[in-house]
C-alpha cells in the first residue's frame, strides 16, 4: 500500500530545521533585546540634538521677527524655544 505521510527520515529533518531556526531565531531575540538599552540611548541623543538645532533656528527667527515689530510672532517663537530649551535638559 501507499502511504500519504513522507518517509519517516524527511519528518526528522524537518523538526530538525524548524528547532534549528527557533534556537536561531529566539538567539536573535535575546541579542536584540540586549541592545535596547544602547537604541534607546542613541535615540535620546539623536533627538536631543535636532532640538538644538531646531532651538537655534527659533531663537534666531524671535530674533528676526522682534527687530521687524512682529512681536506677537516673536513671543510665539521665544515660548516654542523654551519649551525645546525644557525638553532638551542641561547641555544646550
Amino acid at each position: 500500500m501507499f502511504s500519504v505521510l513522507p518517509p519517516k527520515k524527511h519528518m526528522t529533518k524537518v523538526v530538525l530545521y524548524a528547532v534549528c531556526s527557533a534556537v536561531l531565531i529566539s538567539g536573535g531575540l535575546t541579542a536584540s533585546a540586549q541592545n535596547t538599552g544602547t537604541t534607546v540611548a542613541v535615540d535620546e541623543a539623536v533627538r536631543r540634538e535636532a532640538d538644538r538645532l531646531q532651538l537655534r533656528q527659533k531663537l534666531a527667527d524671535g530674533k528676526v521677527a522682534e527687530q521687524k515689530g512682529d512681536l506677537l510672532e516673536a513671543a510665539r517663537l521665544y515660548q516654542e524655544s523654551f519649551s525645546l530649551a525644557n525638553r532638551i535638559g542641561q547641555g544646550i
